[in-house]
C-alpha cells in the first residue's frame, strides 16, 4: 500500500468531519432583510375616507364652527382647503392637524339666521398609495341670527 492510498481515506474522514461540524450543508436561507414587505403582501387598493364633526353640540350655533374632517387614513397633504365647499358662512382657519385630521372654522352671516354646511366631494383627496375618495361627506349646522359676529 502506498502513502497516497492511506491518505485518500484519511482526507475523506476528515472531510466528513467537517461538513458535519458545519451542519452538514442543511443549513435554511437567511430570513429577508427588515423592511422589505412579505412576498405574499397585497397593495392597498382601498379607498379613503373622511368623517365630519362639529364643535357645537347644541341645537344652534350662535358665533363661529369649527369643522373637524377625521380621515379613515392618512392622505398627507392631498386635503386642503379649496376641498371644502362652505354654504351659509365664511371660511377661514384651515388647519391641518395630521394626516388624518383637518379643521375649518366658519363664520355665519352677520344678522341672518340659517343654516351652514361644509361639504368635500368625491375624488377631493388621495391616500399615499394614491387611492381617490369615493365618497364624499357633508355636514350642517343650523344658526341663530346675530347683529354682530
Amino acid at each position: 500500500m502506498t502513502h497516497a492510498n492511506t491518505l485518500k481515506p484519511l482526507a475523506a474522514l476528515v472531510l466528513t468531519g467537517v461538513l458535519a461540524a458545519c451542519g452538514g450543508g442543511d443549513a435554511e436561507p437567511p430570513p429577508p432583510p427588515v423592511g422589505n414587505p412579505p412576498p405574499s403582501a397585497t397593495p392597498d387598493t382601498t379607498p379613503p375616507t373622511v368623517a365630519i364633526a362639529s364643535d357645537v353640540s347644541a341645537p344652534q350655533a350662535t358665533g363661529p364652527v369649527t369643522f373637524t374632517f377625521v380621515f379613515n387614513e392618512d392622505v398627507g397633504t392631498s386635503f386642503d382647503a379649496t376641498d371644502i365647499v362652505v354654504n351659509g358662512g365664511t371660511a377661514s382657519a384651515f388647519t391641518r392637524l395630521s394626516g388624518t385630521q383637518a379643521t375649518v372654522v366658519v363664520t355665519p352671516l352677520a344678522g341672518v339666521g340659517g343654516t351652514m354646511s361644509v361639504s368635500v366631494a368625491a375624488g377631493s383627496f388621495t391616500d399615499i398609495a394614491g387611492n381617490a375618495n369615493t365618497a364624499g361627506a357633508t355636514l350642517s349646522k343650523d344658526y341663530l341670527a346675530s347683529q354682530s359676529i
